[in-house]
C-alpha cells in the first residue's frame, strides 16, 4: 500500500507529553507511486506556514497521490 499521512503534533493541555494527530489516507499501489517517499517537517524549512504548504503542495509527492481516491481514510492521535 501507498500511504500519504498528514501529522500535526501538539502539547497536551498540562504541556507533560506530546500527541500527534495523524489524517492518514491509503492508496492502491500504482506505478506512479511505487517510488514516491518524502518527509517534510515545518521547523526544517525557512518561511512562514503558508509558504511551508505551497511547497508541499508543489511537490509531485503531494500532487500524484491527491490526484487519486483513496482506499481509506484513517484518522488517529496518538502520544509520543
Amino acid at each position: 500500500m501507498f500511504y500519504l499521512d498528514f501529522v500535526r503534533q501538539f502539547a497536551t493541555e498540562d504541556n507533560d507529553e506530546m500527541e500527534q494527530l495523524h489524517c492518514e489516507f491509503t492508496f492502491k499501489p500504482t506505478s506512479d507511486l511505487e517510488n514516491l517517499q518524502f518527509h517534510e517537517f515545518y521547523f526544517d524549512v525557512e518561511g512562514d506556514v503558508e509558504d511551508f504548504y505551497r511547497n508541499i503542495e508543489s511537490l509531485q509527492e503531494f500532487q500524484i497521490p491527491i490526484s487519486m481516491t483513496p482506499l481509506n481514510l484513517n484518522i488517529f492521535q496518538e502520544e509520543t
